[in-house]
């Protein structure tokens, strides 16, 4: 429980979209449950898997929209590509993400791409815990740095320029 996790929105008509891909769909389960008791826009859950035997994580979340990279008891496709055709309805949408490096980029970008916000939840080996050793930094949009361990983990897409490779859910 190190640094700052996902921030709700107080007064928010965009409707909540939860991404999440592998290992990194557990704490979209309990912001779900917060997202729900606050009462607002009912949350739209879209996950990503391996394959099916990996997908057994989606039972976490209540009526999620669920792939699998191989097609394994599920569509075959990536996260993204449900994220892409919900954004096509209707962009008016506030994202939460969890996931891969990779997955996350792909958000992150994609959401740049239609102006939407979005908070991604990153990853970092972090040693200290309190922001002496830096050894959970990432880079940020301009060239600065920021610490996970205190300034994260959750952070607003627009911060960055990229998700580095090393900042995911292990996948």
């Amino acid at each position: 429980p190190l640094g700052h996790g996902f921030t709700r929105p107080h007064t928010d008509d965009r409707r909540p979209l939860l991404v999440g891909g592998g290992a990194g769909i557990a704490p979209l389960a309990i912001l779900q449950d917060e997202l729900e008791r606050d009462g607002g826009p009912s949350p739209v859950v879209f996950l990503g898997f391996r394959d099916a035997i990996h997908a057994a994580g989606a039972a976490l979340l209540r009526d999620a929209a669920v792939v699998t990279q191989d097609g394994s008891g599920f569509r075959q496709g990536l996260v993204t590509e449900l994220l892409a055709e919900a954004l096509d309805e209707d962009d008016s949408a506030r994202v939460y993400t969890c996931g891969p490096a990779g997955m996350l980029e792909a958000v992150r970008a994609l959401c740049a791409q239609r102006s939407v916000p979005a908070q991604l939840a990153l990853e970092s080996g972090m040693a200290c815990g309190f922001g002496a050793c830096y050894g959970c930094v990432v880079s940020t949009r301009g060239g600065g740095y920021v610490r996970l361990c205190v300034d994260g983990p959750v952070l607003d897409a627009e911060l960055l320029e990229r998700v580095d490779p090393h900042a995911g859910a292990p996948a």
